[in-house]
């Protein structure tokens, strides 16, 4: 009776979290919709036993509960208006997050035990026979696959940055690192090998050709080493299937830009970044450091998120003089990456990239304080030395996008007196503080949220320029078929399961059930050994005690991103999106009938 009790008390509040709330992501919200949720999540509550509590599934969705409500009300309002607009709406609030609490925790009490449980040997099926060329074939296929967005949209689909890099190249604008200089320089000679046998299309064309190529050998040497590491083969043929299929992937091999090409190196960095983890050798740390150089110089930020990657590598086990080597390599690739861009920099006389990019969010909170508060002549006077037009910040400020407020910063400007005032002025008003930081990043970290262009499915032609030497045109396609991917793509996000990998925050929350499981079997290891027999908990587990390092790049990416000037937007996190199927296929799929790789001697 007390399980009844209790399973119905829970149930009726999960109930009311997810239907009585505008902000809701079931869609569409109905009365049968809402009944049929009623009876699932009472027979789910009756069946799952609460009690004794397991912490790590309860701090695991006492933060999904809290990221949840947080992107209830910043989709809604972007603020905490939901729960501090009245005591109300407090209680309100209250209810909704006990009514997310018990859901959440008995969804991955049993998602964890299934998944701990699964033993896949009758279901692995032999390779033995099958004609597959592990590299080749996927290779293939992509392109086939891809094949149809190709002509859709020839020449290439591009926006502004494209068009300010080929503008850099060829002479129209002078270079600047604000898009990374070698990342120009690579676009560039693409363009100009085209176009020296075509024309301005055949330029165009040949940067999607080999975006195209690039992304199609990294998703194939994904499946390589997936292969390697003993991933089943249905695993693998699941994750060649959805990077040949989803949509996204296709229309973002034919985009004009650096993020794609970087996301692919970026992704080849992640693979033998696990290499190493896995199966330390020099060979593999040299070209696991050639990978985080050239990735690095592909876009700006990554040098962020390779060099303590690297670093992290110093804590596996192994001799003195390894460590040493680990640690040097970090600190190498960080120079050399300083070395090749300001020797670029000096041969082209380039300028380097504005401060500004990396202020998004105290600039952010200095114009939302300026919306909402009244500030003093000696703020006025600081603020005013340090933004174009400062009266006008309240006005433009956009809570997720940071372009109206950050393009107005003053180069040069005294940093130092601006942060003592932005300090001077958090201090009086906290939570607009912690509003505006949340309002521009909140999408990157909160399940089913709000995102920013998916894809780009047309480009402003007339903004390319043309060099005098042809005009720039679609060549296959008319606009109605250019627009037609972007139907698909909307109607895809609305098909259950498909829909989930549409948004950004569902990505990283799927990386955190991950690091969950791998908790958990660990755990489930050690209590096997204490007991002197082998763990019962991993049959298709990776179960290491470094495997939590595989997602450290990931993490880094996720951090750079709610640092960015645009929340939720998908170029900023298209590596994420490459590796993920890497990460749950060597956190899920290890298959039980190839022995694990053990940790080899140093060579």
């Amino acid at each position: 009776m007390r399980r009844l009790i209790i399973s119905a008390i829970f149930a009726f509040l999960s109930w009311f979290a997810f239907f009585s709330n505008p902000g809701s992501f079931f869609v569409p919200v109905n009365h049968f919709g809402g009944a049929v949720f009623l009876v699932a999540v009472f027979l789910l509550y009756y069946k799952q036993n609460f009690f004794p509590v397991r912490k790590p599934e309860l701090v695991f969705t006492a933060l999904l509960s809290m990221f949840w409500f947080i992107g209830v009300t910043f989709t809604l309002y972007d603020s905490f208006k939901l729960l501090t607009a009245s005591p109300i709406n407090a209680v309100y609030s209250a209810i909704i997050l006990a009514g997310y609490l018990p859901f959440f925790y008995a969804a991955t009490c049993f998602l964890t035990e299934k998944i701990l449980a699964y033993k896949p040997e009758s279901k692995i099926k032999s390779e033995e026979g099958r004609r597959f060329n592990n590299f080749l074939t996927p290779f293939l296929f992509f392109l086939l696959a891809w094949l149809p967005y190709f002509f859709i949209y020839f020449p290439g689909t591009f926006i502004n940055d494209s068009v300010r890099q080929l503008s850099q190249f060829e002479g129209v604008d002078p270079f600047t690192n604000h898009h990374p200089i070698i990342s120009t320089f690579f676009m560039g000679a693409l363009f100009r090998a085209g176009d020296f046998f075509g024309g301005v299309n055949a330029g165009l064309a040949t940067i999607t050709i080999v975006h195209n190529l690039m992304m199609a050998a990294a998703f194939s040497l994904a499946l390589c080493y997936l292969k390697k590491w003993g991933i089943a083969y249905n695993v693998r043929m699941v994750i060649m299937v959805f990077f040949a299929v989803f949509p996204v992937f296709g229309i973002w091999a034919q985009t004009i830009l650096k993020d794609t090409h970087s996301a692919a190196v970026v992704l080849v960095f992640v693979l033998l970044y696990i290499d190493v983890i896995r199966d330390y050798s020099r060979k593999r740390l040299v070209l696991c450091i050639t990978a985080a150089i050239i990735a690095s110089l592909l876009r700006n930020e990554i040098v962020y998120v390779v060099t303590p990657a690297i670093l992290a590598l110093a804590i596996l086990p192994a001799s003195r003089k390894r460590r040493i080597v680990m640690l040097a390599a970090g600190v190498a690739v960080f120079f050399a990456v300083r070395v090749i861009v300001g020797g670029a920099m000096a041969i082209t006389d380039a300028e380097a990239g504005s401060v500004r990019e990396a202020l998004s969010v105290p600039f952010q909170q200095t114009a939302r304080f300026m919306r909402y508060h009244e500030i003093t002549d000696e703020e006025r006077a600081v603020i005013a030395a340090t933004f174009h037009d400062y009266y006008l910040l309240g006005e433009v400020y956009h809570p997720r996008i940071s372009d109206p407020v950050k393009n107005r910063f003053i180069e040069g400007a005294d940093l130092g007196a601006y942060f003592r005032t932005w300090a001077a002025m958090g201090l009086r008003a906290p939570l607009t503080y912690f509003e505006a930081a949340v309002a521009v990043s909140f999408s990157y970290v909160v399940p089913f949220g709000p995102d920013w262009h998916i894809v780009w499915v047309d480009s402003s032609h007339d903004a390319i320029p043309d060099f005098d030497r042809g005009e720039i045109y679609y060549m296959f396609s008319t606009p109605a078929m250019r627009f037609a991917p972007a139907r698909l793509l909307e109607f895809a996000e609305r098909v259950p399961v498909l829909g989930f990998f549409f948004h950004t925050g569902n990505y990283t929350w799927g990386m955190a059930f991950l690091v969950l499981l791998l908790i958990k079997s660990r755990a489930r290891q050690v209590r096997g050994e204490h007991r002197g027999h082998m763990s019962e908990a991993t049959h298709s587990l990776e179960a290491g005690n470094f495997a939590l390092l595989y997602f450290l790049p990931a993490l880094m990416i996720i951090l750079a991103c709610m640092a960015s000037p645009v929340h939720g937007f998908w170029r900023y996190y298209l590596p994420i999106m490459f590796m993920f199927p890497v990460l749950a296929a060597v956190t899920l799929g290890k298959c039980p009938h190839e022995k694990s790789l053990e940790a080899s001697s140093e060579r």
